[in-house]
């Protein structure tokens, strides 16, 4: 069945699926599912191709071999988001999507485009809370109400270099504890010529950063000094919070201190993320704030010389230690989708059951969403561990889930390379986004 679905109206579809309590595995909805004839569900999604692509159409072939009359086909839209809210806007969409990070949640289901999913956990999941993290029903939901589901968590901490570690008489088995160690440490492990030219730098703040598909560093420094980025009291937007700016001018004092051309030059000389000949696994870069997939999709040669631990927080603000983004991939069933209660029996089974959570788990290389789970070989990495073990940490925070999250997300990535660039004080690039940020949150308007 098909629903028309004008660009103008963005209705919502909230029918209860029948189904049972989650308490320790999936269960279908059984009735339901052996009368439904044979479908294919759509599937968009942002994890790119294998082995994330390789992981979802395992769980897929495990829903089908529970349930023959149903398949799901697996698409990548990474890079192609329009295209997911175009066919939304025409009443045309897949029956799931997963829009990579969960920032982007909110603006889709402000505009109506997702699917309430509040009721359907609350009766076939009530105890859902109990089997997530902490953060987890924040990190899923907007406006009081559940958007989408979380399926493998993932976070960032820090990550250095043993042998510079070992070279620069540092204790490679514990890296620093404070922000202002981590300042020192980076020093004592950057090497320059005599011309000033870099050879090997200790950190480099905003690497990997959005522009290598990941987090907005400054994001997480204005936590670790103490500020935020919207009071939900006043809902006004905070990019200028003092403490804000203060993290951007550490930040800042990177670049200025060894020239921001020639860091940025020296950044600019590695091969792309992830492989041998970027930064951190070619040896040049010794620290590098990022996340656990680099003990799986790091070389494998270069994976052993890597040690993992909580970022430091200034030592004025000790409770931040291990600050980091908690976040998860979220799963959304978009308005107007032709197959809603199969949909969300394919939903339950990917993000409630234990052995699908550990497969795509340990694929994905993130943690788990589920905290009771088998184990699998990446948890028995103590470095891995560190990860799924910080999540419980209090400096674990999740970025505001309002109208214009990604926006704002997006506009700070800007402000932050504006000024390590020395194009823009801390000051006025933190001022101008809070400025056109409240003009748009203010423009917003009511939910459709």
């Amino acid at each position: 069945m098909s629903n028309g679905f004008s660009r103008r109206e963005f209705l919502r579809r909230g029918a209860l699926a029948g189904g049972a309590l989650l308490a320790t595995k999936y269960v279908s909805n059984h009735s339901a599912l052996a009368a439904q004839d044979k479908i294919e569900l759509q599937f968009w999604h942002q994890w790119g191709g294998p082995p994330n692509s390789t992981a979802l159409e395992d769980v897929g072939a495990r829903f089908t071999k529970l349930h023959p009359n149903i398949t799901v086909k697996f698409t990548d839209t990474s890079g192609a988001t329009d295209k997911v809210t175009a066919a939304i806007a025409a009443g045309n969409p897949p029956d799931m999507i997963n829009v990579g990070v969960s920032t982007a949640v909110p603006e889709f289901a402000h505009r109506g485009a997702l699917q309430d999913l509040t009721a359907r956990l609350a009766k076939d999941v009530p105890n859902a809370e109990s089997l997530w993290y902490t953060y987890s029903k924040e990190a899923s939901s907007y406006n009081g109400k559940i958007y989408s589901i979380p399926s493998a968590n993932y976070n960032v901490g820090l990550l250095w270099n043993v042998d510079h570690f070992k070279e620069a008489g540092l204790d490679p088995n514990k890296g620093p504890q404070t922000l202002e160690e981590l300042t020192e440490w980076a020093a004592k492990l950057t090497k320059v010529d005599s011309n000033g030219n870099i050879q090997q730098i200790g950190f480099i703040p905003d690497y990997p950063g959005a522009g290598n598909g990941q987090f907005v560093n400054l994001i997480m420094y204005g936590w670790a000094f103490g500020g935020n980025w919207y009071d939900p009291t006043t809902k006004k937007i905070t990019a200028n919070d003092p403490k804000n700016i203060e993290a951007l001018k550490w930040e800042q004092a990177f670049y200025s201190k060894y020239g921001a051309q020639k860091v940025q030059n020296f950044a600019k000389s590695a091969g792309n993320y992830l492989t041998l000949q970027d930064l951190f696994q070619s040896g040049k870069l010794s620290m590098v704030f990022d996340g656990e997939w680099n003990l799986a999709f790091g070389d494998p040669t270069f994976v052993p010389k890597m040690n993992a631990g909580g970022f430091p927080a200034p030592k004025n603000n000790p409770s931040m230690f291990g600050v980091s983004y908690a976040d998860s991939n979220p799963i959304s069933i978009p308005t107007g989708a032709p197959h809603t209660d199969m949909a969300w029996e394919f939903v339950k089974f990917m993000c409630f059951d234990k052995d699908v959570c550990s497969s795509f788990g340990q694929t994905l290389a993130n943690p788990c969403q589920l905290k009771d789970h088998p184990q699998f070989a990446l948890e028995k990495d103590v470095r891995f561990e560190w990860f799924v073990k910080q999540q419980e940490l209090p400096s674990q925070k999740v970025f505001p889930r309002i109208p214009v999250s990604q926006t704002y997300f997006n506009k700070l990535n800007d402000a932050e390379q504006a000024v390590l660039l020395g194009t823009q004080s801390a000051e006025d690039a933190l001022n101008s986004v809070t400025k056109e940020l409240q003009d748009l949150l203010d423009s917003a308007g009511a939910p459709a």
